[in-house]
């Protein structure tokens, strides 16, 4: 039996997991995602300027996930600078942020607060069993 490799140009969900860097991503092959997880210790500092910086380049993105990451204040800031931009744009709103960290460790109530105002849907947990390959 002979099996034909799906083009990148069809994955709608992404996941970006332990000792990735931003940079080694480029959204160009993706036009079709829709689903951007996150998880551990990938580096967030450079997420949104190496990665998401022109709405264009992802206009079907519409969810982001955070599972285990360490999100700081800063981070969190960019995340809703972020959202707010998405906001404005016709075709690349952002629809649903997650994030899941088994510690308890969530951002702050008014940076959840902050970005709710941007994005519909914006949903925390604790107690949610994280998938096997993110673990």
């Amino acid at each position: 039996m002979e099996f034909s490799v799906l083009p990148l140009t069809n994955i709608r969900k992404f996941r970006l997991v332990r000792s990735i860097w931003s940079e080694d991503f480029h959204p160009l092959p993706f036009p079709a995602l829709e689903t951007f997880i996150v998880a551990h210790d990938t580096d967030l500092s450079g997420l949104f300027s190496n990665l998401f910086s022109d709405p264009s380049l992802l206009p079907s993105l519409k969810t982001l996930e955070f599972w285990d990451c360490i999100l700081t204040e800063e981070f969190m800031e960019e995340l809703v600078q972020f959202a707010s931009e998405r906001k404005n744009t016709t075709s690349a709103r952002l629809h649903r942020v997650v994030i899941v960290h088994q510690d308890g460790d969530l951002p702050s109530a008014d940076s959840i607060r902050g970005l709710r105002e941007h994005i519909p849907v914006v949903e925390t947990g604790v107690e949610w069993v994280v998938p096997g390959d993110l673990v």
